[in-house]
This record gives structure tokens, sequence and C-alpha cells, in this order.
């Protein structure tokens, strides 16, 4: 007799994985393919997640102030000025802006310049103060003779005789032509200051503040006919020759930012709420007026609040303020145009944010990341997450824009974003101070001093003491696997497909809820340089959350789970 047992279901289970991934995404949400948290990763080998590069520091500062990027490195080291690692200058003992104009490096706040052709480093403003003899000339520096100071015309004049004529609201220098029998004005009159060295710091052209004088028509803003090394030139009218304790100087104003567009300096104030423009070709020159298309330029704006940065990018002239952005439009002073937009500007303190990757300029504003083409920005952070994040300081290599960003708590952490493939990468945490980039290779500043190569494989400005860094710890979290299945369905099997780097632990830990604990479910030290398949069988859950993590050199190429059906219980849970 045959006993007929019952026929058992097959329990349905799937074959679900992940082959191509995504980078960061901190949101509640996310998709399978992208990770909540993230540490040295690299963007570089997607789809395939990777380590990042190993970093290589060069050198150690004893004062960092500050770290540029010209032709070569340059970088100020408490009270010294560096270009390609050798000493050019000597410079005050604090934070500094550095601007690239032609062959100029120009030091910020200290109005400094170095020139990388002819190895000079200087001043760009310049003063001189002395007793100075004002007397009038012709426009070649040659001094008139004797004239007559009258509000009459003088009688009985001979051909060629001067006449200072002061019965007007303004004077006025007149020549008698005998054959005319009237007197001429002289249209422009000079006046020819001499002194011991008083042209020395000065040039042709030069936009002068003088004070000293008695006589106020020589006080004032003048620009220079000439300069020779014991004389200079203005246009000034004066009644006698004068000897006073004169200064003449030659002003770049305080600024807050400087960048440099179309040979022009430009540079704004929060205090004076101005904008400002060097004479062009000239950033030793920001009182220059002549009438020409090379003059210098200032203009006031409206806005209120301070500046938060400036940048020059596809032809303008940015200044950002934290709510707005004020823009110059025109090509010469005469038709500069000042045009104001309401936008999310940068965030105050992230002035160092503000980085050009190939067309798009980035940088941080109080909400979040923006990139600005040429109208109007937009964000890119959403997959930052909600979170706060101050005091951005930016850098830029390839199509990767480097960020670090200070949380609320004061901790830095550094973030990459692929232009490219338009994901975010989080790296580690070093205390950034500056970044510079020259061709492939990307320089970071750190707070303590140190030098580092971030990228690239140069090892150019390495001194006796460089050296490697150690090996990278890295790590990878998913975002909760689970949410988009039936109540009924949980992960039955986990399977790996990555690669390690020989003799380099790599755990594989799980959690099981919401804010749970980690469980080790997994440890390897790989010997060989190969792919492994890792498979992973956890506990039966609702949600799992898996988080990889080792050091050096790590790839994950794929992510493989099989899908289970359970009981009725198993879905009321």
């Amino acid at each position: 007799m045959s006993v007929q047992l019952p026929k058992l279901k097959q329990i349905p289970n799937r074959q679900e994985g992940v082959t191509a991934f995504a980078g960061l995404n901190r949101n509640l949400r996310i998709r399978d393919n992208e990770f909540f948290d993230m540490r040295n990763m690299s963007s570089a080998l997607l789809p395939v997640a990777s380590t990042r590069q190993r970093r290589r520091k060069l050198r150690t500062l004893t004062d960092p102030n500050g770290l540029f990027a010209h032709e070569k490195l340059c970088w100020a080291d408490g009270t010294a000025f560096y270009y390609n690692g050798v000493r050019k200058g000597t410079v005050t003992d604090c934070e500094k802006q550095f601007v690239r104009m032609g062959a100029y490096v120009l030091i910020f706040p200290d109005k400094a310049y170095y020139n990388t052709h002819t190895d000079e480093f200087g001043q760009l403003d310049a003063s001189f103060s002395g007793s100075v003899t004002a007397e009038l000339c012709r426009m070649d520096g040659t001094v008139y003779g004797e004239y007559t100071v009258s509000d009459s015309e003088p009688s009985d004049p001979q051909n060629g005789a001067l006449w200072l004529d002061t019965s007007g609201d303004s004077d006025a220098l007149r020549q008698y032509s005998q054959q005319s029998g009237v007197w001429v004005t002289i249209p422009t009159v000079y006046t020819r200051l001499r002194a011991t060295g008083i042209g020395r710091a000065f040039a042709k052209h030069d936009g002068l503040t003088i004070t000293g004088f008695t006589q106020q028509q020589l006080n004032g803003s003048h620009y220079l006919v000439d300069a020779a090394a014991d004389s200079v030139i203005v246009v000034a009218l004066i009644r006698q020759t004068e000897t006073a304790n004169v200064t003449l100087e030659r002003r770049v104003p305080d600024m807050d930012f400087v960048i440099e567009n179309d040979n022009r300096l430009w540079g704004c104030s929060s205090e004076n709420h101005e904008i400002y423009a060097s004479a062009l070709g000239d950033p030793k020159n920001w009182n220059q007026y002549l009438g020409a298309a090379s003059d210098s330029y200032a203009v006031t704006v409206g806005s209120t609040g301070r500046f938060t940065g400036a940048a020059a990018h596809m032809g303008f002239i940015l200044f950002f303020k934290q709510d707005c952005l004020h823009q110059i439009l025109g090509s010469k002073p005469s038709n500069f145009q000042l045009d104001t937009t309401n936008c999310r500007g940068v965030a105050e303190g992230s002035e160092r944010s503000l980085v050009r990757v190939n067309e798009t300029l980035y940088y941080h504003a109080a909400d979040e990341v923006c990139a600005f083409n040429s109208s109007l920005p937009g964000g890119i952070s959403t997959a930052l997450g909600k979170r706060k994040f101050r005091n951005a300081i930016g850098g830029g290599v390839g199509s990767s824009y480097y960020l670090s960003l200070e949380s609320e708590t004061g901790e830095q952490e550094l973030y990459v974003y692929d232009t490219k493939q338009m994901v975010w990468v989080r790296e580690d945490s070093p205390a950034v101070r500056y970044f510079a980039t020259i061709g492939e290779t990307l320089y970071m500043l750190d707070a303590s001093g140190g030098l580092w190569q971030m990228t690239g494989d140069g090892s150019e400005y390495a001194d006796e003491t460089a050296q490697d860094e150690p090996m990278v710890e890295w790590m990878l979290e998913t975002g909760d696997i689970g949410y988009e299945r039936q109540a009924a369905q949980y992960t039955g099997a986990i399977q790996l497909h990555a690669e390690c780097e020989p003799g380099c632990p790599f755990y594989v830990e799980a959690q099981y809820e919401a804010n749970g604990a980690w469980h080790p479910v997994y440890k390897h030290t790989p010997s060989p340089r190969r792919s492994l398949v890792i498979p992973i069988i956890p506990r039966r859950a609702r949600l799992i959350r898996l988080r990889l993590k080792g050091s050096g050199a790590f790839k994950l190429y794929s992510l493989t789970m099989r899908i289970e059906t359970g009981s009725d219980q198993y879905a009321a849970w």
C-alpha cells in the first residue's frame, strides 16, 4: 500500500544584482548602486567602486600662509615668499591671497609682486616723503622764466612775456604775442616737482596722491606726465614756486578679494562698498584717469552685506555676496556696467571654494554647493544630504572638483565631485588650508604645514623629509537593502565580486535594523592579487545594511543578492 505525500510548493526566489556603482548619497532613500557613506574612495574607475590614489607628503612648512600655482608652485611660509621652492622675498606673517597676471604673482594684502621672468620682487604701491620744490614748467620739464601774477594784464609787455591771470574763477597762464597784439592762453600748464630721488619709485603715467603743499592745486590726485630720478612732472598751475615737506603716494586700495580678468586686476571693498579695477596691464595703478580705454575704474555698489568672494569666469567679472551676485559687463571704463542678480551667492567664509573646472564655476553657498555657467547658479549637492557645512575650500584637477567642508562639529571632510559622471565620493578628513593645481597634479597644504601631492606622479617639490602616505584605510556602507521588496521577501544570500591588495585585511559587517549594532560576517586577507567572490549568508531580516572596510587598494565589481520569500508570519514582522 503506497502513501500519498503532500506536494510542497517550491519557495520562489530570484537574483538581484548591481554591476555598475555610482557614488555617495546620504539621503534616507537611495538607489541600490549608491552608498550611504564611504571613506577614501574614488570615482576614477566608475562603474567599478575603487579606492583613491595614495598621497605623498613632499615637505613641511613652518607657518603655512598660502599656496598658489603659477608656472611653478609658490607659497608663503611665515614671512617668506617662495617660488619653485626658492625664497624670493619677505612678506607679512598673515594669510595670503595670490593672483596671477602674466608673468606676475601678486600677493595680497601685502600689495607685493614677484615677476617670474625678471626674478624681481617688489611693492605695487610706492611713496616718497621729503622737501620738494614745485615750479611751473613746460611739458619737457623746462622751467618757465619770470612771469607776472596779477588780475590785470601787464602794461608794455614784450613778445613772449608770461602773465598768470588771476581775475577769473580759475587762473590761466597767458603769453603775449607781439604780432597779433593779444595775450594767448597756454591750454595745458605743467609743474615740475624736484627733490633728490623723488621719481625713482614712480613711472610715467602713474596716478599719485599728493599732500603737503600750501597751494591746493598741487594736492590731491594727479598723474605723472613724466618721471626722472630727481623730478616728476604733473599737470597743475601754481601761482609761485613753493618748497614744502610733501608726500607723494601711488596707492593700491585695501581690498577683500582680488582677481584678474583681461589683463586687469579687479578687487572689492566691503568697508567702502566699492569695486575697483587697475589700469590695463598695470597692476600698480588704480588711480590712473587719462580719458583712455586703459584707465583705472571704480564703482560703488548699493547692496548690503559683505563681499564673500570673487571670480573671473567665461569673460564675466563676478563679485559675490551671500545672497546676490554683482557682474561687471563691458570692455573698457567708458562702457563698464554693473549688473546685480539676486541669487545664491558664496557663503561667508567659503571664498576659497570658488573653483573653475572645465567650463563651469563651482562654489559653496549657504545651503548647498552650486554650479555656475553663465546665467544663474544651480545646486549640485543633494546627494550630500541635509547636513549643514561651512568654511569650504575647493580645488580642481581634470574633471574633478575637490571640496573640503567643515561640519557643524568643526570636523573637516573632503569630498570630490566628478563633473563628468555627476557623482560625489568622499575621501577622508584632512585639515585642508589650500589647494593648487599644475597640470594633472593637485597639491594640498594642510593646517600643520604639510605640503601634499594629491594626484599625479611628480615629486618636484619634495625635500629630504618626503614620504608616501601609509596604507589607505577605506570604507563603503550601503543604504538599507530591502525597501523596494514585498513584505515577505528577504535577502537570503549575498555575493561580492571584489579585488583586494595582497596582505591587506578585508572585512564585511552587517546591520539588521535601523541604527542597530554592526555584526561581523566576513574577514579575509588575500595573499596573491586576484579577484574574490565573497559569499555572505546574512541573518533573516526585513532590511539589511552592509559595511565593507579594509586597507590598501580595493575594487568592488558587483554585488549580487538572492531574494527569497518567507511565510505570512515573517511578512507580519
